[in-house]
């Protein structure tokens, strides 16, 4: 698939990925029309190329802004979707839902991603060396991340009043 400007002898390919973009007006008519299994089906498809619409508009923004502005826009916008579903998740009450999409998002951050690389960079290459500060940094933040999962559930499981009053 091609865009076709108005000088007729250029065109822009357009990734397929962008197909899916269909499924933005579908899911709208299927929520129209209360069929929530459709509105599931078609949001998560539609959901995948919204996402890539995202991330190739900031990575061209942090290359006009520079590394560093460009990197912190890089960090704040790629979670973007998830703030938006947790905004949805916090308007409908689903406090619930909300706590394990978070966790779900700190898990796959750091142990899928960093896990993903290692398994990629093993499979590729057959040794590998690593930046002992990179290594350092990663390893920090899945403690941080650790201790903040874990110390509200133990001072939930160890106080005594009822948590769920």
């Amino acid at each position: 698939m091609e865009v076709r400007l108005r000088n007729p002898g250029r065109r822009l390919p357009v990734p397929p990925l962008y197909l899916l973009l269909v499924f933005v007006p579908a899911s709208i008519a299927a929520a129209v029309l209360h069929q929530e299994t459709a509105v599931f089906v078609t949001s998560a498809l539609a959901i995948i190329p919204l996402a890539a619409l995202i991330g190739t508009s900031t990575e061209q923004l942090a290359i006009r802004l520079g590394p560093q502005k460009g990197g912190l826009l890089n960090a704040t916008m790629g979670n973007l979707t998830e703030l938006i579903v947790g905004c949805f998740l916090i308007a409908a009450g689903d406090i619930a839902i909300l706590k394990a999409t978070v966790i779900g998002s700190i898990v796959g951050n750091l142990l899928l991603v960093l896990g993903l690389s290692f398994a990629a960079g093993g499979i590729r290459h057959k040794s590998m060396s690593f930046n002992p500060r990179a290594a350092s940094v990663h390893s920090s933040s899945l403690f941080i991340a650790v201790a903040g999962l874990v110390l509200p559930a133990m001072l939930v499981l160890g106080s005594p009043v009822d948590a769920s009053a």
